[in-house]
């Protein structure tokens, strides 16, 4: 849990990259469960700490509620991935 050491700012950037690294290991192997439920984790954590942090965002960024849309599509999908269905 890095909200007990890491301020808010340093943590969301933090959060951003570990987002675009497991959105990267998906393109590279689709049906990478694990990455696929930790990036549905990371996205969430990312929406709380937008609400909690109360900072501006641009216009290129999603919103608290598209980033808790989007972690609950990939924190449901990601066990049948693990189920090896295709």
């Amino acid at each position: 849990e890095l909200s007990a050491i890491v301020p808010v700012r340093e943590r969301q950037k933090i959060v951003r990259t570990a987002v675009s690294k497991f959105r990267a290991a998906i393109q590279l192997q689709f049906d990478f469960h694990q990455a696929i439920y930790n990036l549905g984790t990371m996205l969430y954590g990312l929406a709380e700490d937008t609400l909690r942090s109360g900072l501006k965002m641009n216009s290129k960024e999603m919103t608290p509620n598209e980033l808790y849309s989007q972690s609950a599509i990939y924190i449901c999908c990601s066990p049948c991935f693990e189920a090896k269905l295709f």
